[in-house]
């Protein structure tokens, strides 16, 4: 039997099937699917019920990372919602011309009988509700000889999007996820939010978005149900993933206290070559600092603490940095001569923690005004200081 399903307005959505699937307790015994891209949006529609039904039946998931839209946080949720048993695989083809990873397909299957959703949703709240979608749904009966080599036609495709031989597909783990958003292949949701503001407002140089003439007609949709996000309900389990999910950068804007030199009279002796980072930043993510488990404490003036020796790349050569607190000011300082020299009032710092491996420990530059990044990393400055014009944030 073969129907068409449609969004938004259809009475029965993607999302609504497929949950109605997972609650058939003892009706499948096998869950298999393809897509491009997964967010917590959708993932939280869907995970009470995967949930249960991989507590008892074969779940295997492949999932696509191109084009920036998978998010760090639907690979960790979906990951939490198939485990302990379940199984999701991230794919992803290197080759220079980068084909994109683009299927949907869903399919549910017991020895008897399979039921098979193909079509244009994604793993997003707007791909299983919201979105303008379309797809076929297919009852197959399993001892009918064409439904059979249908069937088998679908789970070799699906097999070959979980077969990690070829090198293109990897098993999803805490620690891959971590990976991934450390090399640029996922970015954390809060990220694509930022990316996505930053391209609009380059797009439109010199428009504000209320300046820009609409052209359609806006017409409002059947919202997806509200969904409450589980709370206790595996949140060891989803903290422990959500750990894991790193950021990879900080910037933050110079002012005169980081790249001043302090006294200009003939003879006095210069500021120390400092620059300062708001406590918030560092309590924000201690880890990316190594915050207090790589710090020493200084014998001679309790509550100082020093992280000496810290490798960092600039340009083409590595400087050391005393990262410090001062327990008189109540501040976090990085001393250095080249990186408070490189900048003027209203550059942008941008730091980035290596694996070490490479020699040092962060990569860091002065991004100037006026360049071709620095409103990009601008952007990302979104966190203000009290009585103060600096501003700084986490990618």
């Amino acid at each position: 039997m073969i129907t068409l399903i449609h969004h938004p307005e259809g009475e029965r959505r993607l999302g609504d099937l497929l949950v109605e699937n997972f609650q058939k307790k003892g009706r499948w015994k096998t869950f298999r699917a393809a897509v491009a891209f997964v967010k917590r949006s959708g993932v939280k529609h869907l995970g009470k019920a995967l949930r249960s039904f991989s507590a008892h039946a074969v779940t295997k998931i492949s999932v696509g990372i191109d084009q920036g839209v998978t998010s760090a946080e639907g690979l960790a949720d979906l990951l939490a919602a198939v485990q302990p048993t379940g199984e999701v695989w991230v794919f992803q083809n290197e080759t220079p011309t980068r084909p994109t990873f683009h299927p949907k397909i869903y399919l549910f299957s017991n020895d008897a009988a399979a039921e098979c959703f193909i079509g244009s949703g994604n793993l997003t709240e707007g791909g299983l509700f919201t979105n303008y979608e379309a797809f076929i749904h297919l009852q197959l009966d399993r001892n009918s000889p064409n439904d059979q080599n249908f069937f088998v036609a679908v789970e070799r495709i699906l097999n070959e999007w979980t077969d990690p031989a070829p090198g293109t597909v990897k098993r999803l783990t805490a620690k891959l996820i971590e990976e991934l958003h450390e090399n640029g292949y996922v970015s954390t949701e809060k990220e694509i939010q930022q990316k996505n503001e930053i391209a609009k407002n380059l797009q439109h140089t010199g428009k504000t978005q209320s300046q820009l003439k609409k052209l359609f007609a806006a017409v409002r949709v059947k919202p997806a149900a509200r969904i409450e996000v589980e709370r206790k309900l595996e949140a060891q389990k989803r903290r422990g993933l959500e750990h894991a999910i790193k950021p990879r950068g900080f910037v933050m804007t110079l002012q005169q206290t980081d790249v001043g030199v302090g006294q200009k009279t003939k003879g006095a002796s210069k500021r120390s070559p400092e620059i300062f980072i708001p406590l918030a930043a560092r309590a924000a993510d201690p880890i990316f600092w190594g915050w207090q488990k790589l710090f020493q404490q200084d014998k001679n003036k309790p509550g100082k603490w020093d992280r000496h020796g810290v490798r960092m790349r600039m340009g083409g050569q590595i400087v050391a940095v005393n990262m410090m607190t001062w327990p008189d000011k109540s501040d976090f300082r990085l001393r250095n001569a080249a990186i408070r020299d490189a900048g003027v009032v209203g550059d942008v710092l941008r730091m980035e923690k290596s694996d070490r491996k490479t020699g040092f420990d962060y990569y860091v530059e002065i991004v100037p005004a006026g360049s071709s990044d620095f409103a990009r990393y601008l952007a990302l400055c979104t966190q203000s200081v009290r009585n103060s014009k600096k501003k700084w944030g986490y990618y």
